[in-house]
């Protein structure tokens, strides 16, 4: 399972990254998509927000197809 590589926004677009949650079944480790929009002053947003905490325990979530270490709190 590959590590997930990151890619940096272009800071000279009004741009965001967004995570999609993809469905899965009970019990099936949380896979996700990292999409990136454009903002629009015309809609609306709603965000996650998370503290950090320990980084003593992660865990591990899929992005795109690959590994993603997240504490436990984001998890």
């Amino acid at each position: 399972m590959a590590s997930y590589k990151y890619r940096a926004l272009d800071l000279d677009l009004r741009s965001f990254k967004l995570l999609k949650f993809l469905e899965g079944n009970l019990g099936d480790g949380i896979q996700c998509e990292l999409l990136v929009g454009r903002i629009d002053e015309s809609k609306h947003y709603d965000a996650l927000s998370y503290t950090l905490g320990s980084k003593g325990k992660l865990d591990t979530i899929m992005v795109d197809g690959s590994s993603v270490r997240a504490t436990s709190n984001a998890y």
